[in-house]
């Protein structure tokens, strides 16, 4: 079994730049073709990547438009329907979709990297008020923790894994705030 890394997207917006139908990769044209039933001379817009998306060559003068439309939709915290809707005026409602589509799967690829930057953010504070060293002190009990949640002592085969992750949490919730508490007892005396 390999190892297994997740990565997250490192730009704010896509990027994006122009081809003709005959410069497409193979990848984009199965996307076109069967996720999203265009033919490739047809294409306005296709997902070339994770972070990058390819505008036809053929929009002429609508492209620079074009671009200036999709910019703006992927900056957008909510589904700017006005926008969508100004895109398929510019070149057809089966790209408009196809925005609102990759627009869903950005907005979230960012949730997934803002939650990963305020993980770190938490474990980094826990380390500094040395809840991981008290946490690793511990360890037998997290896993007794553990065990009771999962459900290992009852009778019937339970096996909840989330309960048992929830009872180690609370462990560790209930160890930051015990330090919090020694910490401000610590700084008035």
């Amino acid at each position: 079994m390999g190892a297994y890394y997740v990565s997250f997207v490192n730009r704010d917006i896509p990027y994006m730049y122009a081809v003709s139908a005959d410069e497409l990769g193979s990848d984009d044209i199965f996307y076109l073709e069967h996720l999203h039933h265009v033919e490739p001379k047809d294409f306005v817009l296709v997902k070339h990547s994770r972070e990058c998306i390819i505008l036809n060559k053929a929009l002429g003068d609508k492209l620079k438009e074009a671009e200036s439309i999709i910019t703006k939709v992927m900056r957008s915290k909510y589904l700017p329907e006005k926008l969508i809707d100004k895109l398929a005026e510019l070149t057809d409602f089966e790209s408009s979709c196809i925005l609102q589509k990759y627009y869903c799967d950005w907005r979230d690829e960012l949730r997934k990297r803002e939650l990963n930057r305020q993980a770190m953010s938490m474990l980094k504070s826990a380390k500094s008020l040395r809840i991981s060293w008290k946490v690793k002190r511990n360890k037998e009990i997290i896993k007794e923790l553990f065990d009771i949640g999962y459900g290992i002592y009852k009778k019937e085969a339970v096996c909840d894994y989330q309960q048992g992750a929830e009872n180690a949490f609370m462990y560790g919730y209930l160890l930051g705030v015990q330090s919090q508490k020694g910490g401000v007892a610590n700084e008035q005396n």
